[in-house]
C-alpha cells in the first residue's frame, strides 16, 4: 500500500524529461487547442458533452503510470538517461528507492506487466464521467485502453478471443487489482483535483466487476450491431485520433502554438496566377477558361451543398478549377478553419501537383510552407510558417496533416477512415472541417462506392466536411446522383458539349479486335509503326513491368528513349518526366499506367494494352492533349494479361462495350461511351 510518509511536494514521473502533471497538463492543452477549433453537429455530439469525454480520458490515459511498477521502470529510465532531471527529483526518487523500489522490482520479476498503464486507467475515468449510452462508454474504455496500439473490431469474436487482451481472462483481472494496490493515490489526486476531477479507491471495483464478467460487454456489442448506426464508427475514430494528437503533441511539439487557426487563402489566388503567368494563344484555351469560369459560377450559386464534381476532357485544366472552387469553398465558409485535402491516385504525380501549388503561391508572395506533400515516400518539411521545426515537429505537422493545404494520396485518405492502425488514425481529426478533392477519382475500385457514399455523407452531416471529386470519366460513385452537384454544369447539359467539341485523338480498336496478340508481333508491329512514322512520338503503356521492360529492349530507334514504371525510383521518375515534357526532338517512351493519371505529357501516338474504359481514357489523354497537331491515334491492343491487375467484372463490361463499337472512335463519343460504362458499373 501507499507510504503514509510521501510528501505532497513529490511529483510522479511521466519521462525521462517530465513529470507525470506537465504531461497530462500538456495533453490538455493540446486537446482543447484541437477540440476548439473543430465544428461538429449536433447530430454527432454536443460540443460540451465532448469536452467531458476529452478532459476524462486526457486525464485518465495515463492512470497507470501512478502505480510503483511503472514509476520503478520509470525512474531506472530517468537517472540512466536524463541524470539534469533525475537531480531536479532527487528527493522523490530518493524515497522512492529507500521505500518502494525492492517491492516493486521483486513484483516486476514475476510478472513484466504489471508495469503497464493504459489497462488501469480504462476503468478507473468512469469514476468521473459515465455516458446514458453504453456504447459510448465501451467506445470511451477501448480509446484509453488501447492508445498505445491498435483498435479492435467491435465484434464478439475479436472481444472475447483476442489473446492477453480480454476484459474476462483472469491474470489481467488480477494485475489490475495488483496494480491498485500500488497506485500513489495522493500524488495523483494531487494532479487531477487542480482540474476538478476526483478519484476514489473504493469505487474501481464496481466498473472493473461491470466489464469484466461479460454480460455488459456482450449486451452493448449485440445494441451496437442492432442499431447500425455509424455515428458510433465516427465517435471511436475521431476520440481516438484527437487522445493519439495530444500525447504524442506533447512529446513531439516544442511550441504548442504551432497549432492554430488555419490561414485563409485570397479568394483571388488562382485568377491572378491563371491571368498573369499562363499563356492563353491556343484554341484549347477558349475551351479552357471557358470550363473554368462556369465551374465558379456553378459554385457560387451551390456553394452550401456538399458534394461537387467536375468532369472535363483531359488536358481541360481541372486542376486549376478544383484549386479555385476549393479556395473560394473556404471563403464562404463561417468556420475558418477548413483545410484544403487533395489527394491524386499516385504518388508519381503528387510531385508534378506540388509543383503547380508551389509556383502559384510563391508568385503570389505566400508562405509554401502552408503546403504538406505526404505519402510513403515523403519528407518532412523543416520550417512552417516562419518557424525552423525539430525533426520531431516537421514529423508531427506532416503525419497530422495539421498545415493549410495537404497533397496525398488516396491510399492515405482512406486508410485514414478506414482503419485501426494508430498512426494512420491520428489525422482523422483533421478530415474534420476539411474541403477534400479527390482527383482522377474514377481510380477508386467500384467495390468500395456503397462504403464511400455512406461514409462521406456522415462526415458532411457530422463534421461539415466537403467534398470534390474531378475526373474526365466521372463515375457513379453515388447511388443517388443527384446529390453531387456538376459545376462545369448542373443540369449536364454543357458537361457533354465540352467532350463534343474535343477533336483532338480517335481510339483505333482494329489491332484489339483481331483477338491477343503474342509479344513477339506486338513488337513488330510497334517497331515498324515507329519507322513508317518518322516525325511522330510515340507511347506505348503496358499492363506488366515485364511486358514493359521487353518491348524497351526489344524497339530500336534512333531518338531518345525513355522507360517508365513503378519499379523506378520516383526522384528518376521525375526527371524522365521532365524531359519527356521538353518539345525539342522526337521521343519513344515504354511505360506501364504510371504516366495515366495526371502526368502531363503530350505524344501523338499511344498504343494501349487492354484496360477498364476508363484507363482507356485516361491512356488517351496522353495523345495529342493540347491539341496542336493533326489528329492523334490510341492503338488499342490485347496482351491477354489485363486479368493480373484489373478488376475481372470491369474488363467484361468494357468488352462488351467495345465489340459495339466501330474500329474507329472519335474523342467527340467519349462522354457517351463513358456513361455507358459507368451506368453498367453501377
Amino acid at each position: 500500500m501507499e507510504n503514509p510518509e510521501i510528501s505532497s511536494s513529490f511529483d510522479l514521473i511521466s519521462h525521462p524529461d517530465r513529470t507525470l502533471e506537465t504531461h497530462l497538463k500538456n495533453c490538455d492543452e493540446v486537446s482543447k487547442k484541437i477540440l476548439s477549433y473543430k465544428y461538429t453537429s449536433n447530430n454527432f455530439l454536443e460540443k460540451n458533452e465532448l469536452d467531458k469525454m476529452r478532459k476524462t480520458f486526457i486525464y485518465f490515459h495515463d492512470f497507470g503510470k501512478a502505480t510503483d511498477f511503472f514509476q520503478n521502470k520509470i525512474i531506472e529510465a530517468t537517472i540512466r538517461d536524463n541524470p539534469t532531471f533525475a537531480e531536479q527529483n532527487k528527493d522523490y526518487i530518493d524515497w522512492f528507492c529507500e521505500n518502494k523500489k525492492k517491492r516493486a522490482t521483486e513484483k516486476l520479476k514475476n510478472n513484466e506487466r504489471l508495469s503497464n498503464h493504459a489497462l488501469i486507467g480504462s476503468y478507473c475515468q468512469f469514476m468521473n464521467y459515465k455516458n446514458n449510452d453504453e456504447i459510448i462508454n465501451l467506445i470511451m474504455l477501448e480509446v484509453i485502453k488501447r492508445h498505445h496500439g491498435y483498435l479492435r473490431n467491435f465484434d464478439k469474436g475479436e472481444f472475447w478471443l483476442h489473446k492477453g487482451i480480454d476484459f474476462n481472462l483472469s491474470d489481467n483481472l488480477s494485475n489490475i487489482e495488483e496494480q491498485f494496490s500500488f497506485i500513489n493515490f495522493k500524488l495523483y489526486n494531487k494532479i487531477i483535483q487542480k482540474v476538478d476531477l476526483t478519484l476514489e479507491s473504493a469505487s474501481y471495483e464496481n466498473e472493473i466487476n461491470n466489464y469484466s464478467k461479460g454480460r455488459l460487454i456482450n449486451k452493448t456489442l449485440s445494441s451496437l450491431e442492432e442499431k447500425k448506426d455509424l455515428k458510433y464508427f465516427f465517435i471511436l475514430q475521431f476520440l481516438f485520433s484527437v487522445l493519439l494528437s495530444a500525447d504524442k503533441g506533447d512529446m513531439m511539439l516544442r511550441d504548442f502554438r504551432l497549432l492554430k487557426k488555419k490561414d485563409l487563402f485570397n479568394v483571388d489566388l488562382i485568377d491572378k496566377y491563371k491571368r498573369e503567368k499562363i499563356n492563353q494563344e491556343k484554341d484549347i484555351d477558349i475551351l479552357r477558361e471557358d470550363a473554368y469560369a462556369n465551374v465558379i459560377k456553378n459554385l457560387k450559386v451551390h456553394s452550401s451543398k456538399t458534394f461537387f464534381s467536375i468532369t472535363l476532357p483531359t488536358g481541360l485544366g481541372k486542376t486549376f478549377s478544383a484549386y479555385n472552387a476549393a479556395i473560394y469553398l473556404q471563403s464562404v465558409i463561417k468556420e475558418s478553419n477548413f483545410r484544403i485535402v487533395y489527394c491524386l491516385p499516385f504518388t508519381s504525380i503528387i510531385d508534378q501537383n506540388e509543383k503547380i501549388l508551389t509556383d502559384i503561391f510563391e508568385y503570389d508572395g505566400l508562405d509554401v510552407s502552408l503546403i504538406c506533400k505526404h505519402h510513403h515516400l515523403s519528407d518532412y518539411k523543416e520550417e512552417y510558417k516562419e518557424n525552423e521545426l525539430l525533426y520531431s515537429e516537421a514529423e508531427y505537422l506532416t503525419e497530422g496533416w495539421e498545415q493549410e493545404f495537404i497533397i496525398t494520396t488516396f491510399v492515405q485518405l482512406l486508410e485514414s477512415i478506414f482503419t485501426n492502425k494508430n498512426r494512420s488514425l491520428r489525422k482523422f481529426h483533421n478530415l474534420v472541417n476539411s474541403i477534400i478533392i479527390l482527383d482522377e477519382v474514377q481510380n477508386i475500385s467500384p467495390k468500395y462506392y456503397t462504403m464511400i457514399e455512406q461514409t462521406f455523407q456522415k462526415m458532411a452531416e457530422y463534421f461539415g466536411t466537403k467534398f470534390l471529386f474531378v475526373t474526365a470519366t466521372q463515375p457513379f460513385l453515388f447511388q443517388d446522383s443527384e446529390l453531387i452537384i456538376e459545376l462545369t454544369d448542373p443540369v449536364k447539359t454543357i458537361t457533354k458539349k465540352y467532350f463534343e467539341n474535343m477533336q483532338r485523338i480517335e481510339l483505333d480498336l482494329s489491332l484489339y479486335k483481331n483477338g491477343i496478340i503474342e509479344e513477339e508481333n506486338l513488337i513488330d508491329k510497334i517497331q515498324n509503326d515507329i519507322e513508317n512514322n518518322p516525325d511522330k512520338s510515340f507511347l506505348v503503356i503496358s499492363n506488366t513491368i515485364k511486358q514493359s521492360q521487353t518491348i524497351y529492349d526489344s524497339i530500336k530507334v534512333e531518338c531518345s528513349k525513355y522507360y517508365l514504371s513503378a519499379s523506378i525510383l520516383p526522384v528518376f521518375r521525375k526527371e524522365r518526366i521532365e524531359k519527356i515534357k521538353s518539345k525539342d526532338q522526337r521521343k519513344i517512351v515504354i511505360s506501364t499506367q504510371v504516366v495515366e493519371a495526371g502526368v502531363d505529357i503530350d505524344l501523338d501516338i499511344v498504343y494501349r494494352d487492354f484496360a477498364p474504359l476508363d484507363s482507356i481514357n485516361q491512356s488517351a489523354g496522353r495523345c495529342n492533349r493540347n491539341g496542336l497537331k493533326e489528329k492523334g491515334i490510341v492503338k488499342l491492343y490485347n496482351s491477354g494479361k489485363a486479368h493480373l491487375i484489373y478488376d475481372t467484372t470491369l474488363l467484361d463490361i468494357t468488352k462488351n462495350i467495345l465489340s459495339e463499337c466501330n474500329d474507329k472512335i472519335m474523342e467527340k463519343d467519349f462522354y457517351d461511351l463513358n456513361m455507358n460504362y459507368f451506368l453498367k458499373v453501377k
